[in-house]
């Protein structure tokens, strides 16, 4: 999960609702200096969760044996203490630690269906585990933000709390589109432009 991801999931939640793991205190990975680490703790609200993640974006590390580091909004999250190594902070990961379990279950079910034949192909096609990661989190979650979107339309669009003056649909079919272009902006895809050809052609046919 990169840190924007991880961040506009939170922004989602209650603010003041505590967690009995949560994390705070963002650094550089030990495992990977260039990327960010939280540490984890015990009884943290999640406004304190995104306060946390908020104020990684552009800021500097240094490297547990030196060397200075800048995230962004794209660099990869950790969940590990300042001198260990430990685990990425994942979406079925993250939905745990908010509680929903439910969302789990959702979560590993699409996660085996969406990427199961990437891991069994993927050596064979050449690609990489970074390849692996970063087509199994689009697919992921990009179908439980669509799973999400349905089940606001077929609740009545309510007002999402997070963007106010929208809907759930809305809030929900925008976060599709987030990932489908932080995904092509990793791999340089260019997308908006394709976005655009297309548009153009379906005005001239009159679609």
């Amino acid at each position: 999960m990169t840190l924007i991801e991880l961040i506009y999931r939170l922004e989602r939640e209650a603010a003041g609702r505590v967690l009995e793991q949560g994390f705070g205190n963002p650094h550089s990975y030990r495992g990977n200096y260039a990327e960010l680490a939280f540490e984890p703790r015990a009884g943290v609200s999640i406004g304190d969760m995104l306060a946390a993640a908020r104020s990684a974006v552009g800021a500097v590390f240094q490297g547990y044996k030196g060397g200075h580091y800048r995230m962004s909004e794209l660099t990869q999250v950790w969940l590990a203490s300042r001198s260990e190594c430990g685990e990425p902070v994942t979406a079925t990961g993250l939905e745990v630690m908010l509680g929903n379990y439910v969302a789990r279950e959702k979560y590993e079910a699409l996660q085996e269906q969406a990427v199961g034949g990437f891991c069994e192909n993927f050596n064979r096609l050449g690609k990489t585990a970074a390849d692996l990661y970063q087509a199994g989190a689009l697919a992921v979650g990009s179908g439980n933000e669509l799973f999400e979107a349905l089940e606001a339309f077929c609740g009545g669009n309510a007002t999402d709390g997070s963007i106010p003056g929208f809907g759930a649909v809305e809030s929900e079919l925008a976060d599709v589109l987030i990932r489908v272009m932080l995904f092509s902006q990793q791999r340089g895809y260019r997308v908006a432009e394709a976005v655009l050809v297309k548009l153009a052609g379906y005005q001239e046919s009159g679609s």
